[in-house]
Parts: C-alpha cells; structure tokens; sequence
C-alpha cells in the first residue's frame, strides 16, 4: 500500500529543483547584467576622455587666444594648423577640467612631459615652426577625478 505523503515528497523534491534552479539562474543573469554595466561605465569614461583630448587638440591648433595658433597680421586671421613650437611650453602640466596636457611628442621625439595614469593621445599633422610635423598631444586625467 503506499501512503499518501510517498506523492508529496516527490512533489517537494520536484520543486526544490525547480526553485533553486530558478534562483541560480536569476543570480546568474544579475551577474553578468552587473558586470555589463561596470564595462559600459569604464568605455563611457574612455570616450568622455578620448573627446576631451581631440577638443582639447584642436583648440590648441586653432585657436590664437587659446591656443598655438600663428596669427598672420598679412591676411588678418589665424592660420588654423600652423603653430610656434615655444608656445606649447606654455601648456605643460596646464589643467583643462577634469584633465591635464602631460606629455607632447613632435615626430616621435618627446617635447616636455611625462605621462601619468588614464591617458589618451591625440594626434595631429601641423605646420610647427615652418616644418609639417606630427605632433601628439597627451591628456592625462587629473588624480581623483574618475567620475
């Protein structure tokens, strides 16, 4: 004869299986959705740095005020591209934000500067001092600025 409670342990085994494996996989998905997350907030982090450094770049190569621009007094506006060595001295160390301009590299030759933790580089062909030159301009954010 089989007693009633014969159906009802095999029920409870039954669940148990069904319900851990639910919890286990519920875990698991919330793993690896946090861990996405994470990811996603390091590569926003990245590309607010890389933009930063390619506007920070520009600026320097185009702005007169702001920047390294050579102003041509002939044509009266700033020649966008062309700039004077001496005046990227002035940049060194010099802090835009949440960064700062660490190193800068002319044709593979280091200018001044030396680089620090969470770095990107922008690189741009100018006219420097007359002579076409690749120049490389590296931001560096600022210690404890991480968002």
């Amino acid at each position: 004869m089989k007693h009633i409670t014969d159906k009802g342990f095999a029920f409870y085994i039954d669940l148990s299986v069904a319900v851990i494996t639910m919890f286990l996989s519920i875990f698991l998905i919330t793993a690896f959705f946090g861990g996405q997350t994470e990811n996603k907030k390091q590569e926003i982090e990245k590309i607010e740095l890389e933009t930063t450094a390619i506007f920070l770049a520009d600026s320097i190569a185009k702005n007169n005020e702001k920047g390294c621009a050579e102003y041509n007094s002939e044509k009266k506006r700033v020649e966008s591209g062309e700039i004077l060595s001496n005046c990227l001295e002035e940049f060194e160390g010099k802090e835009f934000g949440k960064v700062y301009l660490a190193k800068v590299i002319i044709s593979g030759k280091t200018f001044f500067g030396k680089a620090g933790k969470k770095c990107v580089t922008a690189k741009r062909f100018l006219k420097i001092d007359k002579k076409e030159e690749v120049i490389e301009l590296v931001f560096c954010e600022l210690e404890g600025t991480a968002s």
